[in-house]
């Protein structure tokens, strides 16, 4: 293993906290607090580099879990296949290679290795107490005669367990490793079992000469991810086949990635990848913090996954769940030794798990080695962090929500924040950086933070949490909050759509800090919730989608509603954006995990891909016209790439149901008017030149009807000051303009949206520049007021 490059642990020290007052003024209040908290990062900061070794020591996670040890060298399991020299010079390495297995246990009054290499003998193999509560098992590598080698005692997929007897209570207690790289599932137990993974300890292939090498990558990782506008599509590896089972990494990787490039997605962020017990947990009650889930393949597997992304110079964000942990004990870490180990003495609150002592040294190895581990051995481009609120307050947002005053953050004792879990995601983004110095490379972190607690995406240099991005969490709430008011409907809409909340909640964000902007989470998707298309369509999701014959009112209508939805959302939310799959083309059907209630189904545990464009049913229904409209979505946005700059809203009309904005050379204009004809719109514009037309949401592969302003239509601005030119009625002047000179007019249609790009230079400056009372020289007293 490389050792880090430290170049900023250094900076780090000498830093006070208060730099965070560059990035953000209001802070200046809660300047002690500020600066508190920073003390304790710097305090665990000094702590690991003094006393634990520094960064790389504590991160390195081949000195925990098994590792082959020859004399005083360290190799991981990975590395036994490099090793092969030394293993058949039986005469000069007998007795100096031995495979170790070396674990914190401060419960533990006795530790062994029992499995079916020693026939489960208790005795066999005890660990050795090195202090601390560090323990360690030495087991010699034995002489193969029939391959006149060293072998690994214990091969390649053998079952094995560790064995304890507590200190506390004397009790006799089995266990997975802490650190299990590959556990499969008993099904006669109803829970998984850890086998021992290591390629070149197969001593039956390498009779057969077919020993298989640890899976090597092909390609690099993706360079410049922070000069990237991201494209993400959240995936689900299991459900993510059209026939009802469960899907493997290779299937994945061969059939679904090529798709998701086509789709114009730049980024695949990967659920429920860390090993878990309950399948219908989706992911988030993990057991095996270290192991990828072997129901969809075998580490190799996954790292072909990774490898095949890269090739395709997609990126590959892993759901990291560090929040909280399974309260399985038997095939989880919960009570691991018999005591509480990492975690407090309380369970969670509302999520029934183990929480996180995040100021005990040992769980910031554990966490950070886990951070190291996804991004070295597997190649991860980054980490969307699971549950972050839940990690920073003692509350673990159960029952508390936030408004954004800056009291609810730093006010104490009443924040209840976390410190020691503010400090563990500083600390993770430390050791992340040092990776990206040493290896080169971009790597990525999004904030799952329904607080919004200031500066989390704010670089730990500047004196911020260190995150890249956080997620919009209010957005998605902002277009349920619709529906469940009639919306879906569309009942009362006139008054229902407020178009100014829309762009206060889509602009709403930290001016400082970068956000993922999306239409609906994940958990829209599943039985008991609704996604947009279930609310828009309602039960003519079912029988009014297919092309074949004419669809009813309703059902067009919630298809208009679908595209301009994720329009507004990505051109005028976020600096990146996100979609569940099967989403984007509006999934018939919800996710109903496998349980007694559906009889063990994974009917309604996939995605019906042969809805979309690109599926065998794809040319005959509505899905696919939203397949193709989201596509095109996504290369229009890869072409343009508008999130690097912020948006300018030119006008944003209750009256109208009209919403306009500018983003970098772009002009958007989206109509939610649930009744209006078709009319001439004036659209106010910041700069006179000309407009050309580039996509629409009513073009007829979309679902339109295709009538209308359409691509590659030209409009000239006018200039309201300007006689010759301007055509605005009196009552226009400011009502419409919003204090804007240049206009442009817009034949636009009802719940439909337009993306114009703006070319410079193209008309002249007029010399008959009039002023408001010279056009309007019979303007009412109450205008004029």
């Amino acid at each position: 293993m490389t050792p880090l490059v430290d170049k900023i642990g250094g900076q780090l020290l000498k830093m006070s906290g208060r730099e965070l007052l560059q990035v953000d003024p209001l802070l200046q209040d809660y300047v002690g607090v500020v600066e508190s908290r920073w003390e304790d990062f710097k305090h665990m900061l000094s702590y690991i580099s003094d006393d634990l070794g520094g960064f790389d020591s504590i991160s390195n996670y081949v000195d925990y879990g098994f590792y082959i040890e020859v004399d005083d060298a360290r190799y991981s399991l990975n590395q036994l296949s490099d090793l092969d020299d030394i293993c058949k010079d039986v005469a000069t390495y007998k007795d100096r290679i031995h495979l170790v297995y070396r674990e914190w246990a401060e419960n533990a009054m006795f530790l062994s290795i029992v499995g079916d290499f020693n026939f489960w003998d208790k005795a066999a193999h005890p660990g050795v107490n090195k202090g601390y509560g560090i323990w360690e098992c030495r087991i010699p590598f034995y002489i193969n005669q029939e391959l006149n080698m060293l072998h690994c005692p214990i091969h390649h997929k053998a079952k094995f367990k560790i064995f304890m007897v507590t200190r506390d209570k004397n009790e006799e207690i089995y266990r997975m490793p802490q650190r299990t790289l590959y556990a499969v599932h008993n099904h006669e137990r109803c829970q998984l079992e850890p086998l021992f993974y290591c390629h070149a300890a197969d001593a039956d292939a390498r009779k057969r000469a077919e020993l298989t090498r640890p899976y090597s990558f092909k390609s690099g990782n993706p360079q410049g991810l922070r000069k990237r506008v991201h494209r993400i599509y959240e995936c689900h590896v299991g459900m993510s086949s059209t026939e009802p089972k469960i899907n493997t990494y290779r299937e994945f990787a061969d059939v679904l990635l090529p798709i998701i490039k086509e789709k114009g997605y730049n980024v695949i962020q990967l659920m429920a990848i860390q090993e878990h017990s309950y399948y219908g947990s989706f992911g988030y009650q993990v057991t095996s913090f270290f192991a990828p889930s072997s129901r969809f393949g075998t580490p190799d597997d996954l790292k072909y996954l990774v490898d095949k992304a890269h090739e395709a110079r997609i990126a590959v964000l892993l759901d990291l769940v560090h929040s909280h942990a399974s309260k399985n004990v038997e095939d989880g870490i919960a009570d691991w030794d018999g005591g509480t180990m990492f975690f407090y003495k309380e369970d969670h609150p509302l999520w029934d798990s183990k929480i996180f002592n995040y100021k005990n040294p040992e769980t910031l190895r554990f966490l950070l080695q886990n951070v190291r581990w996804w991004l070295q051995e597997f190649k991860i481009d980054g980490f969307r962090f699971d549950g972050v609120m839940s990690l920073m307050y003692y509350h673990r947002s159960a029952g508390v929500g936030y408004t954004g005053r800056y009291g609810e953050y730093f006010d104490e004792p009443q924040s209840a924040v976390d410190v020691g879990g503010l400090t563990y995601l500083r600390l993770a983004h430390v050791l992340i950086k040092m990776i990206e110095q040493t290896e080169g490379r971009d790597i990525l972190t999004i904030a799952e933070d329904v607080s919004g607690y200031p500066c989390m995406a704010t670089s730990i240099l500047d004196g911020g949490i260190g995150f890249d991005y956080r997620f919009q969490m209010a957005v998605p709430d902002l277009w349920i909050n619709m529906m469940k008011n009639g919306f879906d409907t569309g009942l009362n809409d006139f008054e229902s759509i407020d178009v100014k909340k829309i762009t206060h909640t889509l602009t709403n964000r930290r001016w400082q800090e970068k956000h993922i902007v999306y239409c609906e989470c994940h958990d829209q998707a599943l039985v008991g919730d609704k996604t947009l298309s279930m609310w828009l369509l309602n039960e003519n999701i079912y029988d009014q989608m297919s092309i074949l014959h004419q669809a009813n009112e309703r059902t067009l209508r919630a298809v208009r509603l679908h595209k301009v939805i994720r329009l507004l959302t990505m051109g005028l939310g976020g600096e990146g954006y996100l979609t569940f799959f099967g989403n984007e083309f509006g999934h018939p059907e919800w996710i109903d995990f496998p349980r007694i209630g559906n009889n063990w189904s994974y009917h309604y545990c996939r995605r019906q891909w042969n809805l979309d464009y690109w599926g065998k049913d794809g040319q005959t229904t509505r899905y696919a016209d939203l397949g193709r409209f989201d596509r095109d979505l996504m290369h229009l946005n890869a072409c343009h790439e508008w999130n690097v700059e912020r948006e300018y809203i030119t006008r944003d009309d209750n009256e109208e149901k009209l919403i306009v904005f500018e983003r970098k050379n772009l002009l958007f204009v989206c109509s939610l008017h649930p009744f209006n004809s078709d009319y001439e719109a004036i659209i106010p514009v910041r700069q006179q030149g000309t407009y050309r037309v580039i996509f629409h949401t009513n073009s007829v592969q979309y679902g339109g009807d295709g009538s209308g302003t359409t691509e590659g239509n030209e409009l000239v601005t006018r200039n309201k000051m300007n006689k010759e030119s301007n055509d605005l009625r009196e009552d226009q002047w400011d009502r419409k303009m919003n204090g804007l000179q240049y206009y442009i007019k817009l034949w636009i249609k009802r719940q439909c949206g337009y993306v114009l790009e703006f070319s410079k230079g193209t008309v002249s400056i007029p010399d008959n520049i009039k002023s408001f009372k010279e056009l309007f020289p019979e303007k009412s007293p109450s205008l004029e007021s």
